[in-house]
């Protein structure tokens, strides 16, 4: 187990331990301040802290991996948006895959997609962008394990407020 996950437990545990020592407190009227009781929280926050600054990365090897060097998942021209040459994690968030993920932005000439706009159209169809319909390729050799497919298309949010949230 790493540090990382022995300080989750840990923290867990801590603040289980701290829910039923309030609880305790209150139904016996132990003759104590009910603050101290938060010493155990504290003591949580702190285990926390300590795992996740000095714990390693998550569930991985502490000695650094070779590089591995992917092809792009397109053809033709686009642009890298969000990407972790700009900052890790690229979308401020470790969770979902988004740690190292770049956004891609179809580009095939100036003025082929549609502009931000202030208030209207709220939304356009998919068929209106240059990426609609383009291939996805692989980005290395693998093995598909499931794919699905019969997803909707949803609207594009294209407002200028849209590309702020």
């Amino acid at each position: 187990m790493s540090a990382r996950k022995l300080g989750m437990v840990s923290f867990q545990g801590l603040q289980l331990a701290f829910v039923a020592l309030v609880i305790a407190h209150i139904c016996f009227g132990w003759g104590y301040h009910v603050l101290w009781n938060c010493l155990l929280l504290v003591l949580a926050y702190v285990v926390v802290t300590v795992a996740h600054r000095w714990g390693g990365a998550p569930d991985g090897p502490r000695r650094a991996r070779e590089p591995v060097e992917v092809a792009p998942p397109v053809t033709g021209r686009w642009s890298a948006l969000n990407s972790p040459a700009d900052r890790t994690p690229s979308h401020g968030i470790h969770a979902h895959g988004q740690t190292y993920a770049i956004d891609i932005l179809a580009e095939p000439e100036p003025g082929s997609r549609p502009a931000f706009r202030r208030l209207w159209p709220l939304a356009r169809r998919p068929e209106a962008f240059p990426a609609f319909g383009s291939p996805i390729l692989a980005v290395a050799d693998a093995t598909v394990v499931r794919a699905a497919d019969g997803r909707r298309d949803h609207l594009s949010r294209n407002l200028l407020r849209a590309c702020c949230t």
